[in-house]
């Protein structure tokens, strides 16, 4: 794939995103012989959760997805794996700006 698009594959995995987001300006713009889009969007190995996969739908995508059913993350049955895994911290909510936390005293 990276030949493909003319990168190496140091530039295929860097951190920059610069060369990953030409990628995909380019699959947005392929046409079929029709001048219609031949791609919603890209599916790519995921870099932080190797080996699945991760998914960018563009913007035409949206009128051909439905959320059946929302959780919030924390419900999520892999949430706590996922915490442990990635060593990631969660702060609570501090509420709208400007207002204080509930349950918090104030002098």
């Amino acid at each position: 794939m990276a030949g493909h698009f003319g990168l190496n594959l140091e530039q295929l995995a860097s951190r920059g995103y610069q060369h990953t987001q030409r990628i995909s300006g380019e699959v947005h713009a392929i046409r079929d012989a029709d001048g219609q889009p031949s791609f919603e969007g890209v599916l790519y190995p995921s870099r932080n959760n190797y080996p699945q996969a991760s998914v960018a739908l563009f913007d035409r995508a949206q009128v051909k997805v439905q959320v059946f059913a929302d959780i919030d993350l924390v419900d999520h049955v892999a949430w706590p794996g996922f915490v442990e895994d990635y060593r990631v911290g969660v702060a609570p909510d501090p509420g709208p700006s400007g207002e204080e936390p509930a349950g918090e005293l104030t002098g």
